[in-house]
């Protein structure tokens, strides 16, 4: 009979795809799973069992290449990056920090609040500037709400430029004449548009009346602004403009050193080992911005490992390769 051996058996093929089976199944529904719901399945102790099984087949089956055969060792090499990969994962979930920094502008801050806790940086962030910027295009229809007070009849409904609505019932039609996406006035209060940003989106509406006709500017940040000559008909502009991108100016004070730089969304800023991310704003305070600050001494052994990995494959192909261009150069000879 056969002896079993424990050493061979844990660094086979065989357990090597079971492992790799489950954690692939368990890793699919999990993200199926609601985003709040998806930590009980990746941080559970079960599955973090399932990595650390994995590691060990790997580091078996890579210390049975170098130490048994040693001509495996491109191999190896490769199977001795995923753990690495695994151990920068590990380092990640076990020393991550991961917090919240809230200024307001010309406001320094040399901690973070991580955990309901205030965490020391080293350094100090001021901020200089927000700035908020928005699609400079306007909607390709406008949403209007409108009240006919003696009817008591309310609607809403989208219409595009030059577009006429009889509103049923009543004796009013109405369409929108023109659009500003900064309304203003001129020494002469005589209505222009200040910029193509939206930072006063207005609609000019024309209220037709068998009798009359009126031109109406409906605001959409300040609906309480009334300029009609029938009270009996009212309208409210529903519209929001599409925020293009929000980022922060900021200042790095690490004693004497100063280094400028700005924050978007998508385009983190590093400093001294944390990453600084753009999270938030506050629509009534855009002297105010708030930063997810991250420091992950797990991503470069992540990277060192995707760096092995590749290292591995070259090694593991290139004699391939090399065979491969003899044999055509014999063919050819």
């Amino acid at each position: 009979m056969k002896k079993f051996n424990l050493w061979k058996w844990a660094g086979s093929v065989q357990v090597a795809m079971i492992l790799l089976s489950v954690i692939a199944l368990v890793s699919f529904l999990g993200a199926w799973l609601p985003a709040e719901l998806q930590p009980v399945v990746y941080y559970s102790w079960w599955f973090l069992l399932l990595l650390a099984l994995f590691s060990i087949n790997l580091l078996i089956c890579c210390l049975s290449r170098i130490f048994i055969n040693r001509t495996k060792f491109a191999s190896a090499l490769t199977h001795a990056a995923v753990l690495v990969i695994l151990l920068g994962s590990l380092i990640s979930y076990t020393r991550t920090q991961r917090g919240v920094l809230e200024l307001q502008q010309g406001q320094s801050a040399d901690s973070m609040l991580l955990k309901g806790r205030r965490h020391l940086l080293g350094f100090k962030v001021r901020l200089e500037e927000f700035s908020l910027a928005w699609y400079a295009t306007g909607p390709a229809a406008y949403a209007i709400r409108y009240k006919v007070q003696d009817k008591q009849i309310r609607g809403a409904l989208t219409l595009r430029l030059n577009e006429d609505y009889r509103i049923a019932g009543t004796p009013y039609a109405i369409e929108i004449a023109e659009y500003m996406p900064d309304f203003g006035l001129n020494e002469n209060n005589i209505p222009v548009n200040r910029s193509p940003q939206p930072n006063n989106p207005a609609i000019l509406v024309k209220v037709k009346t068998p009798g009359f006709t009126e031109g109406r500017w409906v605001f959409a940040k300040h609906p309480e602004f009334s300029f009609a000559k029938d009270e009996n008909i009212q309208f409210r502009f529903d519209w929001e403009p599409i925020i293009r991108e929000f980022a922060s100016t900021v200042t790095f004070l690490d004693g004497e050193r100063q280094t400028h730089t700005v924050i978007k969304v998508n385009h983190p800023a590093v400093f001294k080992g944390y990453t600084f991310y753009q999270s938030g704003y506050d629509a009534d305070n855009l002297a105010f911005t708030s930063l997810e600050v991250v420091r992950d001494p797990g991503v470069p052994v992540v990277f060192c490992g995707f760096l092995m990995i590749n290292l591995g494959l070259i090694l593991l192909f290139l004699p391939k390769i090399a065979v491969l261009s003899a044999r055509k150069r014999e063919d050819r000879a």
